[in-house]
């Protein structure tokens, strides 16, 4: 059996780590591809991305997937930390050993489920104009398997022998746009640092997610070519206006003159 135990050092499971299935750097890739396969960011803003225009929907859902990534870092072990605190067992147990500092329980947390939802947003500029705001659902599902918490004088001290799949679902107007899971060692996941008071007066309070300011999505005004002026029309190019010097007739240039 493996054993583990998290410290307050373990760096923080996010939501791009389960989106893209345990790489987040994947997490932006695949919902950009998820935005460009539908055409769920396409209806808000087609008034703002027209043929010819110069800006694209590849460009917009560009911009969308950066501004949405930037809302993925959190740690989706606080979900399930917070459902813990309420456990009965784990409360009960909390108060044997509080009572009896020298003893050590372990408790068997049956199999089951813990679901958070969260709901990112996204305002749109195009060209500096807003297009409009994007409210995306992200949900995320953690399936645990044969945990064993251990608490000690009265606070949760370590996790061991368990698993956990959590899985990630990334929406936008009810389509999905991009989905990851990926398996952990629970006590990878749940950071527990010196443990966490199940009872008394330092009982520690549910954890929650405060959930991230939207971010601006900025598509850039589309630029013309280097070295032409959009302005500029051919009769209008330096190139093709005579100097001064060569601007006269066949007939007055110093070479033609006969006499």
């Amino acid at each position: 059996m493996t054993s583990s135990t998290t410290t307050s050092t373990a760096t923080p499971t996010t939501l791009a780590t389960v989106l893209g299935s345990g790489d987040p750097s994947r997490a932006v890739p695949a919902a950009r591809e998820g935005l460009d396969r539908t055409d769920a960011a396409r209806q808000h803003v087609s008034s703002a991305v027209r043929p010819g225009g110069g800006v694209t929907m590849r460009l917009v859902n560009s911009s969308i997937a950066e501004a949405l990534g930037d809302q993925l870092d959190i740690d989706v072990g606080v979900p399930l930390l917070a459902g813990w605190l309420k456990y009965r067992e784990l409360v009960r147990a909390g108060q044997r050993t509080r009572d009896e500092p020298a003893t050590q329980e372990r408790v068997v947390l049956v199999e089951h489920e813990v679901t958070a939802s969260y709901r990112p947003s996204v305002e749109v500029l195009v060209s500096g104009t807003p297009a409009a705001t994007l409210n995306f659902e992200l949900t995320v599902a953690l399936r645990l398997h044969g945990v064993v918490a251990v608490v000690e004088r009265g606070r949760l001290t370590a996790l061991r022998h368990g698993d956990l799949e959590a899985v990630a679902r990334l929406l936008l107007d009810g389509q999905e746009l991009a989905s990851g899971s990926y398996p952990w060692q629970v006590g990878l996941l749940v950071r527990l640092g010196d443990g966490i008071a199940l009872v008394g007066s330092v009982v520690t309070a549910a954890p929650s997610v405060s959930p991230p300011p939207p971010r601006t999505a900025t598509v850039p005004a589309p630029t013309s070519p280097a070295g032409a002026s959009p302005a500029a029309r051919w009769w209008e190019h330096s190139e093709a206006q005579p100097s001064a010097s060569s601007a006269g007739p066949w007939w007055q240039r110093s070479g033609d003159n006969s006499g």
